[in-house]
């Protein structure tokens, strides 16, 4: 068992942060750079013997069948109550801001590093993707 209570059963980390944006200055970020972060912290995370919701490969989804903001909002706010943790990616993001707040309702562990978030997390014998 981790220190935060976490058991060792599989657990789902949603990894969180805006697959657009950069800082939040400019407001400009590159969206291949921002979904390939979210996608290998997702990974680590499987390595771990975990599973990952990153909603960044959405984005994928939407070449095939756009749909709205609030759309793909409203899916991943969904599958957030599914998550044991989040994962909250450094950056500006509103649509993570959004994340985290029903976190904190929800209760959730919220972590913003990969290293801070599998310090807490058990790694499972025979765990992880190869």
């Amino acid at each position: 068992m981790a220190g935060n209570g976490l058991t060792s059963r599989c657990l789902i980390c949603r990894v969180g942060q805006d697959r657009r944006w950069g800082d939040a200055e400019s407001r400009v970020g590159d969206v291949v750079l921002n979904v390939r972060a979210a996608v290998l912290a997702g990974l680590q995370i499987q390595q771990a013997g975990h599973l990952a919701f990153v909603p960044h490969l959405f984005h994928f989804a939407h070449y095939l069948m756009p749909l709205g903001y609030e759309a793909w909002m409203t899916i991943d706010l969904r599958m957030l109550r599914r998550c044991d943790v989040l994962l909250r990616l450094p950056g500006y993001s509103p649509g993570a801001d959004r994340e985290v707040e029903l976190a904190k309702t929800l209760g959730m562990p919220i972590y913003e590093t990969v290293e801070a978030c599998l310090a807490d997390m058990p790694v499972l014998a025979g765990g992880g993707v190869a």
